[in-house]
């Protein structure tokens, strides 16, 4: 049971919490942004915002017919070499051993059933 506050309590903390909320918005102070250094880097593209945006939508699709482990393999492999570009090698590595890792948590250890696809393993 929680406590509250009957009556002119209750208007009195509200007028409080009211009034104190005003008085900070009053003084907090408005500081100028200075522009960002030379060497900060490129701008963020949108193709990448909007390749990722797309393979997740693609993702939840098709985990019901491929599976999750094929599923996320191919996800986590798209997102590798196209988004965050790497050697083709440790991003087919990299999705197979976090594709097989996550199978092993989720669907051995804590005994999460997840969509199996076509081929009834994995």
């Amino acid at each position: 049971m929680t406590p509250t506050l009957s009556g002119r309590w209750d208007r009195f903390a509200r007028l409080l919490l009211g009034g104190g909320a005003l008085v900070v918005r009053a003084l907090r102070l408005e500081v100028p942004v200075a522009a960002p250094p030379a060497s900060a880097g490129p701008p963020l593209r949108r193709g990448r915002a909007v390749a990722t945006l797309v393979a997740l939508f693609v993702y939840a699709f098709a985990i019901e017919a491929l599976g999750f482990t094929v599923s996320t393999f191919l996800l986590l492999t798209f997102l590798f070499l196209v988004v965050e570009p790497m050697r083709w090698w440790i991003a087919v590595g990299s999705s197979a051993f976090t594709a097989g890792a996550s199978h092993v948590v989720f669907k051995v250890w804590l005994g999460v059933q997840l969509p199996v696809g076509p081929w009834g393993w994995f």
